[in-house]
């Protein structure tokens, strides 16, 4: 013990150097006045104070080492799987009185030092902590140091026993060093355990990079569908917003719900990301499989952190933090199957009373789903998910989400011609997410500085989309077969009225129908993928709504592009009245059926007579006579409203009747009927093409001559959407010209963006084709040009100056003939 003693002495003369000016005015307080006197400011221990105590505890642990041969940090990581767990010892000590520190001895780990402070007393706990940390290290100590300062227990790491030297110390600890060295590995699961029960900081970093590393996994390019997420695009949603508000409300549960594709995952994305640094919420992203949610984030905690656990030390873990204060856990667990009964009974048990409430569920789902989590296998009462959670909604993209996506995509370089906004159909984060793909992806435009500008409507790309993103085999064969049943369904005289007009805006079936094509299996399938969901109809009937509504329309396409040339062998005029119709009864129908045509067209079916029979029936105004009509509100459903002899308007509400008297010396008023054929050549006109000529001596160009004929249309050429609100535009009401898209609402109608794309092209009689145009005296018409001149100037393209000269030489002049519109 000479040697040690020596040492020791040694250690303690270099000990003896003179404090910091700091230390000492600390340790020695100045004398009081009476008037004034010297005030520490600080109340909690400063980086001097922490440095100074683990100095001493240093000096009380291991005296015969030299202080030289010793260094120490308060900043450490520990890497845990593929996490990265980063500790600050000075953070700790400040909030909490107690410091991690990492000892090296001459370059070489020495022990983990857990350092309380003063008068704070030991714990087991404080040594089983110590242990864990120093387990999980990459190179592990041998030694665990427990220490306020003033007691002292040094623990063996790799048995947890405590160390007590007898004799010569330098032996002794070489001693320690060869035994650690040659033992068996330690308990690694024990250790993460209480490594990841300890400390807040420890276990939300841990979570949080899981949930991140996960999100990493599942993003990917924009043109892979396999992938549900793209690195630099989540567009923000109002319902996250709401899940957060009801998060913070104290709810134990949340439902995100809403239909397939429409961004319930991206929810828990963001989710995940607005609570990255958040002090009251850790989210665990978890993708949900065939095995229950213990088991999940058992599988998960094993490949992310290295913890080999089970469900039960899952739920041992869980249930120990759902009961301690700071941060909440977020389970947030995506797309659940309806059938998992594993994941429901979890989720009762989570929100049993044997966790506490910081233990938290978000689980998104479609909207056809939520009913098999919320009541019971009777329906006549609800599980304990269905009274404890709030549902929040994911919906298309409202105005501000939509312009929050446009800002986005803009940040990509690309964009929509102004008018996009009125297209219901771009409110979709999936289908703005394929339109992008081609060209997000291709890497001459990721590494040049182009602008790609979108159309501001789909038309018919609607169908190419649908192709390209959705090729299953067999989920094709069921919606061609559910396509045939909707078909029929719209001939069928049986359906009510208020089913008939519903079925204008969205696609739905009723049960019966569709079961003469598919079997129960099948419909069963589609069920429970959620692309097709139960309702009952305004007369009680059972119906099926059919989601991915641009795949069945292309499903659609196909069957009417097979059925229209035996028709048209038949009867041209009846042909063509067959298809307007068609498309009339059918969302989407005017898309549909010119994607028909075309496909119709490679047959040789399709002749300039049958192009028109169908320009020959132009939309008109019918007027309103006496009697009852039927109408549908969307969220409202199906009303009556009768007209009388003496003009007043009558319909009941809730049970009260209203009565709405005309104003004198006007009509009821009217509707627009027969649109259909009109926005069936509108779409055609969006694609250029050629047809053979009547005597069938040559071929001409079609698409000019059709947009001087339905551009002169004195009605909005739109197709009816089952969302009014979204679908409206602003219009101006000319007498004796009819109704004209205001110019500062964009290029809203196909018609007027076949006219952009006819005169921004390289064809050399743009130019004559104007002064046709204006020549026919046609307000419409003339303001149509007046808007696609008015875009084709306004981007950067080798026709912008010709554009604006036609605009002040050609069309400007024109509209003075016409009223002023502003």
């Amino acid at each position: 013990m000479k040697n040690a003693k020596k040492k020791s002495a040694k250690a303690g003369k270099a000990s003896t150097k003179p404090a910091p000016a700091k230390t000492r005015a600390k340790k020695t307080p100045p004398k009081k006045e009476s008037s004034k006197g010297i005030k520490r400011l600080t109340t909690k221990p400063t980086e001097s104070d922490l440095e100074a105590e683990i100095h001493h505890a240093l000096r009380i642990a291991f005296p015969w080492i030299a202080a030289s041969d010793l260094k120490h940090q308060t900043k450490f990581s520990i890497q845990l799987g593929r996490a990265v767990i980063r500790i600050d010892g000075k953070k700790s000590y400040r909030s909490d009185g107690r410091a991690d520190v990492l000892v090296e001895v001459k370059g070489t780990p020495l022990a983990v030092m857990e350092l309380k402070r003063r008068g704070n007393p030991l714990t087991p706990a404080d040594a089983k902590q110590g242990i864990s940390y120093a387990r999980v290290l990459e190179h592990m100590p041998p030694l665990v140091v427990v220490t306020n300062g003033k007691d002292v227990r040094l623990l063996e790491t790799y048995s947890g026993r405590d160390w007590t030297p007898v004799g010569d110390l330098e032996a002794e600890f070489a001693k320690l060093i060869d035994a650690a060295s040659r033992a068996a590995g330690v308990d690694i699961k024990q250790a993460i355990e209480v490594f990841l029960g300890t400390s807040a900081d420890i276990w939300v970093s841990a979570v949080r990079q899981s949930s991140a590393r996960l999100v990493s996994e599942l993003s990917g390019p924009w043109g892979n569908p396999l992938l549900p997420f793209v690195p630099d695009f989540l567009i923000p949603r109002e319902a996250t917003r709401e899940v957060l508000a009801s998060l913070r409300d104290g709810a134990r549960a949340v439902i995100v719900k809403g239909a397939p594709l429409i961004g319930k995952s991206s929810v828990l994305r963001e989710l995940v990301l607005a609570t990255e640094k958040s002090a009251a919420f850790a989210v665990f992203f978890v993708e949900a499989d065939a095995h229950g949610i213990f088991q999940r984030l058992a599988n998960l905690l094993a490949s992310a952190l290295a913890w080999p656990v089970s469900p039960d030390d899952v739920r041992a873990w869980l249930r120990r933090l759902s009961k301690t204060e700071g941060a909440a856990i977020v389970l947030a667990i995506d797309g659940p199957a309806p059938a998992n009964s594993d994941i429901r009974k979890d989720m009762d048990e989570l929100l049993s009373g044997s966790y506490g409430a910081n233990v938290r569920i978000v689980i998104s789902m479609d909207d056809t789903v939520v009913s098999r989590y919320t009541t019971t296998s009777s329906g006549r009462q609800a599980t304990p998910i269905g009274r404890a959670a709030a549902e929040v909604e994911v919906l298309p993209l409202s105005d501000l989400e939509f312009k929050d996506a446009l800002r986005i995509l803009e940040s990509h370089r690309i964009g929509f011609i102004h008018g996009a906004m009125a297209a219901i159909e771009l409110r979709s984060p999936s289908m703005l997410r394929a339109i992008a793909a081609g060209v997000a992806d291709d890497p001459s435009h990721r590494e040049g500085n182009g602008f790609a500008t979108f159309p501001p409507l789909l038309g018919l790309s609607l169908i190419g989309y649908a192709r390209s993103r959705f090729n299953d085999v067999d989920l094709r064969r069921k919606l061609r077969q559910t396509a045939k049943a909707v078909l029929k369904d719209t001939e069928a005289s049986g359906r009510s009225p208020g089913l008939a007009l519903e079925s204008v805006g969205v696609f739905v079936v009723r049960n019966q129908a569709l079961e003469k094509f598919l079997n129960r299996l099948d419909i069963e399938s589609l069920l429970t993928s959620g692309i097709l969901k139960p309702g009952v109809d305004a007369a009680g009937e059972s119906t099926l709504y059919v989601r991915l509504s641009e795949v069945l329309a292309s499903e659609l396409s196909r069957l009417i592009a097979e059925e229209l040339p035996k028709r048209i062998k038949k009867s041209i005029p009846k042909a063509a009245a067959w298809l307007a119709e068609t498309a009339a009864a059918l969302p989407l129908g005017d898309i549909i059926a010119a994607q028909a045509v075309f496909e119709a067209a490679t047959t040789g079916a399709v002749s300039l007579n049958f192009i028109n029979a169908l320009v020959n029936t132009p939309p008109r105004d019918e007027k309103i006579s006496p009697g009852v009509y039927g109408i549908n509100i969307p969220g409202r459903g199906f009303k009556t409203l009768h007209f009388r002899e003496d003009g007043c308007l009558l319909w009941t509400e809730n049970g009260e009747e209203y009565v709405v008297q005309p104003e004198p010396g006007k009509a009821v008023g009217s509707f627009i009927a027969d649109m259909s054929s009109w926005l069936i050549l509108s779409h055609l006109a969006l694609r250029p093409f050629e047809m053979g000529t009547p005597d069938g001596n040559g071929r001409e160009r079609v698409d000019p001559l059709l947009l001087l004929e339905i551009g002169t249309c004195p009605h909005v050429l739109r197709g009816p959407q089952n969302n009014p609100e979204q679908n409206a535009v602003l219009v101006h009401e000319v007498p004796g010209h009819g109704s004209i898209v205001c110019h500062k609402f964009g290029v809203v109608e196909p018609v007027t963006l076949a006219i952009v794309r006819l005169l921004g092209s390289k064809w050399v009689d743009a130019g004559d084709w104007i002064n046709v145009a204006v020549g026919l005296g046609s307000f419409p018409l003339t303001m149509r040009v007046y808007t696609a001149l008015q875009h084709v100037a306004s981007i950067s393209s080798a026709k912008a100056q010709w554009a604006r000269k036609m605009l002040d030489k050609v069309v400007e002049p024109a509209l003075r003939r016409f009223p002023s519109l502003h």
